[in-house]
């Protein structure tokens, strides 16, 4: 049963502030997720060019079906996939603290 998402439909300073918060924290976490290497550079790249292969069109990948990858592009690879989470886990307790 899939979880349905709560938006907030007022301009809140608090719901402002704890979503930045969250951004910070996801961008932190990422960063030493990265420097410490807890996830393998290998499993990285492997799962960024994959992610190449699903989203670009054939015609580009032929061309160069591994992409040039450094650390930028497995920073925002790290920063989306726990920012998914991340969200989905912190939404409904925002909405519920803003609503108060």
């Amino acid at each position: 049963m899939p979880k349905q998402y709560n938006k907030l439909d007022i301009n809140s300073l608090k719901g402002e502030l704890l979503i930045n918060i969250r951004e910070k924290y996801v961008k932190e976490i990422s960063k030493l997720l990265l420097e410490r290497n807890v996830i393998p550079i290998e499993y990285l790249n492997e799962q960024i060019r994959l992610n190449n292969l699903r989203h670009v069109p054939i015609s580009v990948t032929q061309l160069n079906p591994y992409p040039i990858i450094d650390d930028d592009a497995r920073m925002k690879f790290i920063i989306n996939m726990i920012s998914k989470a991340c969200t989905k886990g912190t939404s409904r307790l925002i909405t519920e603290l803003c609503n108060k």
